[in-house]
């Protein structure tokens, strides 16, 4: 026989096919049969091999002799020559008697019942032929051959009650043993019966039979037979459990058979491809599962960049975990949801905080206030009209709480209550055509000033509708918000803001608040910004409405506001100083080095207009700055060793204009400081700065420091 070793697995022996009557080959021409006793002329019906190959004609020269050891070379060996040995024997014995023996065959035929189930002829009427039979027993020996009930030599393979089993010279058939047959094993369990798939031996080991009841071998490797793979030695020998071979596989502690898909080991589960190898990591079977480095399923919390859930069951969750009684959430990514809202199947909000559990009570989000359920185990938000702690409080579909407005409690009644700053609800009103009715107690409109929860009310006369925007009474003006309250401080409408008293009064004129003055029209109330011209005198109000003060650059040029917010042009002493000197050409630079001071001016003597002020840094005590009139030279990007400083503008020898240290050949601030008398001599400033200077101002300019 020949096997095909394949690249990883090798292949099992192909199945044995039956042979031709037993006792045919065993015929020879020289010889008669191989056994002392006769054989019946239809014993090769029950004499049929397994195999695909014949026996010898001299079976003996392949028996084996009765072991029970592990098929290995020795004892493949040793049954060898002892077979050889009976054969010899019973050859010479055969040869005398052998006419008489064929003629018994023949004649047997017609008194034989039936063989494979053990049964004997008719004893009240005496055959006129031997009659050979099996008898079956519950002990051992459990199989018999017999003759004329009389137990009979015999040699080779016999198929009885579709069981195969094994006579090696002898009556009864091999039990608990192995034989050697053809180039093959086989192994015969305690009944006698030849065993096929896998099974164990009195030492516990495995072993596996094809069909055919051959044991495969390998060496030290795969094997596959009939639709498995197995890991086997060469005397046959199968490995269990885990197994090593450039991977994991795990191999079935009963049958040996390699395990795919999910195997339970220890308590654990575990996944194997198609090829049996263990897999680690995310799995898609059906959902993801994560197999840790050991290969065995991860179950619960997994930090994989974020939180998962992992079911033993169902996987990777993408929605409701319950954690011993605490609920979390997952998104569909599987990722766990943290400081965050959650929107469940049922249309309901959860707020997640940041362990990821669901919080509970009240919360604060993003100026709102909401409720979740505490005796909710999912803790949803609240909704409608609900009461806590004594008071009731109406949430919006979205759990918002309303608060500072009034809110219907009843549509058909367009009945309404008030919810206070704090949300609790207050007084009683009726909403009609989607104005606020004011109302006492029992419903009877209310006239003029009413105050609900700290708030003022106006009830319009008559009608007891509140009101709303602006209302002007007794020759003050008053502003209401939309559900009817009175305003007060700063307030944004139409377009402008405008301030109003702590009685709700609208100021006008110049009002400072928090230390910043503001104007507001004298008739309108509105908050004015830009410049604004009172009493003759020029002042300029930032987009907040801020007065300023101190320089302001507008337009495209700078101007100098007093103390007071007053412009003053000539009041900034370097813009005086800037008037008596001119220049080659429409620029003019001042810098101040006890203020650190950078001035520069457009226009021509007398008429210098501020078009530049910026903070810079000068020269140190012990290294000043040169003072005088000088002006522009060379100009260049960069210089420095062991620093960098960028666009440079020369105006007197080696001393410059130019940016703060870099290190060098970079971009990152070495020494950023301005406003400091630091330097070598030259002048600091940012590097936008100095740029500006570097490609606006053209040579010969006249520089001033002082």
């Amino acid at each position: 026989m020949t096997r095909r070793i394949g690249e990883r697995h090798p292949h099992a022996p192909a199945p044995l096919l039956v042979t031709a009557a037993l006792a045919l080959l065993l015929a020879g021409a020289n010889a008669g049969l191989a056994w002392a006793d006769e054989l019946p002329a239809n014993e090769p019906a029950k004499q049929q091999t397994p195999q695909a190959e014949a026996l010898p004609q001299d079976a003996g020269s392949n028996a084996s002799a009765n072991t029970t050891s592990t098929p290995d070379a020795s004892a493949k060996n040793g049954t060898e020559a002892a077979d050889a040995a009976a054969s010899a024997s019973a050859s010479s014995a055969a040869t005398s008697n052998g006419a008489n023996t064929v003629s018994e065959q023949a004649q047997s035929t017609n008194n034989r019942q039936n063989v494979n189930t053990g049964s004997s002829s008719n004893a009240s009427k005496a055959p006129a032929q031997p009659v050979y039979d099996y008898l079956q027993s519950k002990t051992s020996p459990h199989l018999t051959y017999t003759k004329d009930g009389k137990p009979c030599k015999t040699y080779g393979w016999a198929l009885v009650n579709g069981s195969w089993y094994w006579f090696n010279n002898s009556p009864y058939a091999s039990e608990n043993c192995w034989r050697y047959v053809n180039g093959s094993w086989y192994h015969f369990d305690a009944a006698g019966v030849m065993q096929t798939g896998t099974y164990a031996t009195s030492d516990g080991s495995l072993w596996h039979s094809n069909s055919s009841g051959a044991m495969i071998t390998g060496n030290n490797g795969w094997v596959r037979s009939e639709g498995h793979w197995y890991w086997v030695a060469p005397n046959g020998k199968l490995s269990t459990g885990w197994k090593w071979s450039n991977g994991w596989y795990w191999l079935d502690k009963k049958t040996g058979a390699m395990a795919t898909g999910w195997e339970k080991v220890g308590g654990n589960w575990y996944l194997m491809n198609g090829s049996g190898k263990m897999l680690t990591g995310w799995q898609w079977r059906g959902a993801w599962f994560y197999l840790n480095g050991s290969g065995s399923l991860h179950t619960g919390w997994l930090w994989d960049n974020g939180w998962y859930w992992i079911d033993e069951n169902s996987g990777m969750a993408t929605s409701w975990v319950n954690d011993n009684g605490t609920w979390y959430h997952c998104a569909k990514s599987g990722i766990m949801q943290s400081n965050a809202w959650v929107l469940d199947e049922k249309g309901l909000w959860h707020w997640a905080g940041g362990s990821g559990a669901m919080q509970s009570g009240w919360i604060y989000y993003k100026s709102i206030w909401y409720y979740l359920d505490p005796k909710d185990a999912r803790h949803p938000t609240v909704t409608g009209t609900k009461s806590i702690a004594g008071k009731d409080y109406q949430f919006n579909s979205d759990g918002a709480m309303n608060a500072n407005k009034w809110v219907v409690i009843n549509a058909k009644t367009e009945k309404a209550r008030y919810a206070s700053a704090s949300g609790a609800l207050t007084a009683n009103t009726i909403i009609k055509n989607k104005s606020i009715v004011l109302t006492n107690e029992k419903g009877t409109p209310l006239s003029g000033w009413t105050k609900i929860d700290g708030r003022q009310f106006y009830a319009t006369p008559d009608s007891g509708k509140a009101a709303t925007g602006w209302l002007k009474i007794k020759d003050t003006w008053y502003y209401f918000n939309n559900q009817g309250a009175m305003q007060t401080g700063w307030v944004y409408t139409g377009g402008a803001w405008y301030l109003l008293e702590n009685n709700g009064a609208m100021r006008t004129g110049w009002q400072k608040v928090s230390g910043t003055w503001y104007y507001l029209d004298k008739q309108s109330g509105a908050m004015h910004t830009g410049w604004l011209k009172d009493g003759g005198t020029w002042y300029y109000l930032y987009g907040s409405g801020a007065m300023a003060t101190g320089w302001v650059y507008v337009g495209g040029a700078y101007y100098y506001l007093n103390s007071s917010g007053a412009w003053e042009p000539n009041a900034d002493p370097m813009y005086r100083k800037a008037q008596g000197y001119s220049s080659n050409t429409n620029w003019l630079i001042l810098c101040d080095t006890t203020r650190n001071q950078v001035c520069i001016y457009w226009g021509s003597k007398g008429n210098w207009k501020l078009q530049k002020n910026w903070t810079c840094t000068t020269g140190a005590w012990d290294t000043p700055t040169v003072l005088g009139q000088y002006t522009v030279g060379a100009k260049g990007y960069v210089f420095g060793s062991g620093f960098s400083c960028y666009y440079y503008t020369q105006f007197c020898g080696n001393y410059l204009f130019h940016s703060v240290t870099y290190y060098q050949n970079t971009f990152s601030i070495m020494d950023g400081r301005l406003g400091m008398n630091l330097s070598h001599g030259c002048v600091r400033l940012q590097i936008d700065n100095a740029k500006w200077i570097y490609d606006n101002i053209p040579s010969g300019t006249k520089v001033v420091t002082f």
